[in-house]
């Protein structure tokens, strides 16, 4: 399977656009997604790639999923954490290790000199919770909070 990653473009906006649309069909308790938070997202990252990046994931030049990451500084772990808000693969592609190789790939590339990854999955996601253990994510000491303004 010849699969690749690569940065964003804005050509790619209404496909990821359509997929992240698609994210929140299936997670119905998170906050309502809009095509104007796609737009927001694309051009806030690609303005300062600093804050994060979106990576395109193909197979045979077909879009078959992308992910946003978002760097932030741990003085815990003393370096770069890389948060995944999101990782999406599409339908017809999945249960094909397509996620996996992609987290691999982040480890194994350092990606953005990261000393660790976190996200967070829904816990009516099944299929992804027994993903992210076998990959080797854990439960974090911690209890993740929210707050919205």
């Amino acid at each position: 399977m010849n699969l690749t990653f690569r940065p964003f473009a804005m050509d790619d906006a209404d496909e990821v656009s359509a997929m992240m649309l698609d994210l929140y069909v299936g997670d119905p308790g998170g906050a309502p997604m809009s095509l104007d938070k796609t737009r927001a997202t694309f051009a806030a990252l690609l303005d300062k790639p600093d804050r994060g990046n979106i990576l395109v994931m193909e197979r045979e030049g077909a879009i078959v999923g992308y992910s946003v990451l978002i760097n932030f500084w741990s003085n815990e772990y003393g370096g770069n954490l890389l948060h995944i808000d999101e990782l999406y693969v599409k339908a017809a592609y999945r249960s094909q290790g397509i996620a996996s190789q992609f987290v691999h790939y982040l480890r194994e590339q350092q990606f953005n000199n990261l000393v660790g990854m976190m996200l967070e999955v829904s816990d009516i996601n099944d299929q992804a919770r027994k993903l992210y253990y076998n990959l080797g994510f854990k439960q974090h000491k911690n209890e993740v909070l929210f707050l919205r303004k």
